[in-house]
């Protein structure tokens, strides 16, 4: 279960809705009941065409070709260009824990078969980390090359910059008050002066039919990341399919959240702080405050939560 979002609060406001499964997830839109109602179909024409021109999982699209062409220099667009120059950013960032370029080390754990029987050995792991490195990822103006054998995923990002896509057009037809749930992974809340938030039911991990937060959240966006939603079995133990690109193995914490401005940053950060290592999950989320401007939690392996203030002040009681 992924958080659900609520009725506003304080707002008499008439919404439709309309929804549609992409990027292997329920994309759900909330508009005012006065907007036309073919504005649905421009809003999901334009995710159609992000996933078409941007997903790595999409024939053609420029991360496909790049990934078909490693070794070579491939013609992108700008958007392409800012996307790896985010990625990088964030990879820097937690030391090469996050890394775009480990879909090799994806396959390697089974994550794409239909049954996994095994775990990989240390050797196997060892030999496919030679082909994850972020570093290699060269960019020269709007042509882009990674190294023979890499393979860029683009699941951490891409219906976040889909959702990122969506807000622009809805600003640029005047609507003011929204919300956009993208699987409940990015939740994008708009909000006026007669609808100030969203409130927002976050599980807990350690038993999802409980809640560990209600969170205010207006003109932002929310974004969760979690061990136990995407996730293989293989030798009776459970492996969740977030990996740190640092030792090949999934990450020991179970959740996080960040509430952030741009959904793009907030789920590369997501991603990102659920890599944090044991002990210094409090000074991550610091620097992400510090570095970032965004606000968060994670409840790491021992089921403890970290919070930094500004995210405290979100938090309703329940």
């Amino acid at each position: 279960m992924m958080p659900k979002l609520q009725q506003p609060l304080n707002n008499t406001q008439l919404y439709q809705v309309q929804e549609r499964q992409m990027f292997h997830a329920r994309i759900r839109i909330k508009i005012p009941l006065a907007c036309s109602a073919h504005l649905f179909a421009d809003l999901y024409d334009l995710l159609a065409e992000t996933d078409r021109t941007y997903n790595s999982y999409s024939e053609g699209s420029y991360f496909d070709r790049i990934n078909k062409n490693a070794g070579t220099f491939v013609d992108v667009d700008d958007e392409t260009v800012g996307l790896l120059e985010a990625t990088k950013l964030v990879s820097e960032f937690t030391n090469g824990a996050f890394d775009i370029t480990l879909m090799p080390l994806i396959r390697l754990w089974g994550f794409y078969k239909q049954q996994v029987v095994r775990i990989p050995t240390e050797k196997e792991i060892r030999r496919t980390l030679q082909l994850v490195d972020y570093r290699n990822i060269e960019i020269e103006g709007n042509r882009v090359r990674i190294a023979r054998g890499q393979e860029i995923i683009t699941g951490s990002f891409i219906k976040a910059f889909a959702v990122d896509r969506l807000a622009k057009k809805l600003k640029r037809e005047g609507i003011t008050d929204a919300m956009i749930n993208a699987g409940g992974s990015t939740i994008l809340c708009f909000n006026d002066e007669t609808h100030p938030v969203w409130q927002i039911k976050v599980p807990d991990p350690a038993d999802r039919s409980n809640i560990l937060y209600l969170l205010k959240v207006g003109n932002g966006c929310f974004s969760t990341s979690a061990q136990d939603i995407g996730y293989i079995e293989a030798e009776g133990k459970r492996f969740g399919h977030i990996l740190d690109a640092r030792t090949g193995y999934p990450t020991s914490n179970k959740q996080s959240g960040i509430v952030s401005s741009r959904c793009l940053t907030g789920d590369l950060l997501s991603t990102a702080l659920l890599l944090s290592e044991a002990g210094k999950c409090a000074e991550k989320l610091e620097q992400f405050q510090t570095s970032f401007n965004v606000n968060g939690f994670l409840v790491d392996a021992g089921n403890q939560v970290y919070t930094n203030k500004l995210f405290e002040e979100r938090i309703q009681a329940l």
